[in-house]
């Protein structure tokens, strides 16, 4: 209907009315892709909504089940950093049961 009614204008050279129906088409080429570019943002704001729920969930679950651990990786973390700086300063450890739990946490944490 719309190339029978653009032949009509060319025919009788109405240039006007060709622009107007070019016009009408262009435009509602554009708004298609438009609303369709629309929707598409949408399901990806749904995805993500949900992919952030779930790992909300996950990281949750996992802060729950490291915390008893937490403060253990801390104290590894501790001695691991004074047996840097001990070995740094060059001194000798002050005693034999202090550098081994310095090396016990150096050994656990690798």
């Amino acid at each position: 209907m719309m190339l029978r009614r653009l032949m009509v204008h060319i025919k009788e050279q109405n240039w006007l009315a060709v622009w107007l129906d070019f016009l009408i088409v262009v435009l509602g080429v554009f708004i298609g892709i438009q609303v369709s570019n629309w929707n598409a943002d949408r399901v990806a704001r749904q995805e993500e909504a949900q992919w952030i729920g779930r790992l909300t969930v996950e990281f949750k679950n996992t802060q729950k089940k490291n915390a008893p651990r937490q403060e253990t990786y801390r104290e590894y973390a501790r001695r691991t950093g004074a047996l840097i700086d001990l070995i740094h300063s060059g001194e000798p450890p002050e005693d034999e049961q202090q550098m081994k739990l310095y090396l016990d946490a150096v050994w656990t944490n690798v």
